[in-house]
């Protein structure tokens, strides 16, 4: 087994070998400078702390905020749902989630349908009126046709009445933007 660490190119300048490196974690700095093979296991965000990352629980979603709605309908896995909000101050709120086994679409998306029953808002005659998310996000791959049924989980989840724009799939896109 050879080694080569970027410091032995001697074509790489120190400012490009630092520009180089910016960004990335010890893990994949040791990768990338020093040709190691490096498991990459464990948290996506090491650095997530309990005490500074989560909020005490919200009783109401603020009235002017913009919710979000992302889905990973999973069949053979869990399908995972989660309720999201951008304060004014541009902080990512999650407020609810759903995580359900062997349901079909249509039971996941009447569950998604009593999450927002359960997060309406008053009006000003004291009537409830039901949640309505700015935006279901889906998974990307929930729009590939299903050979045996020729329709994809993205048409299911419309004819169940949620409609859904597919999601970014790019995991080191959606680290690096969070």
């Amino acid at each position: 087994l050879i080694l080569v660490d970027m410091d032995d190119n001697p074509y790489l300048d120190a400012r490009t070998k630092k520009r180089a490196l910016a960004g990335l974690t010890k893990e994949e700095k040791e990768a990338r400078k020093s040709g190691r093979f490096v498991h990459f296991a464990g948290m996506i965000y090491d650095e997530f702390s309990r005490n500074f990352h989560v909020i005490p629980e919200i009783r109401e979603v603020p009235p002017t905020a913009r919710v979000y709605v992302g889905i990973d309908p999973g069949m053979r896995h869990m399908a995972a749902v989660v309720w999201c909000y951008l304060t004014p101050e541009d902080t990512l709120v999650q407020f609810d989630e759903l995580a359900l086994q062997g349901h079909t679409v249509k039971q996941v998306a009447e569950a998604i349908k009593l999450v927002n029953q359960k997060w309406g808002q008053k009006t000003e005659s004291g009537a409830i009126v039901s949640l309505h998310p700015d935006w279901y996000v889906i998974d990307p791959s929930a729009r590939n046709i299903v050979h045996q049924t020729g329709r994809s989980d993205q048409m299911e989840f419309t004819d169940h009445g949620v409609v859904t724009i597919l999601g970014q799939n790019s995991v080191t896109a959606g680290i690096n933007r969070v």
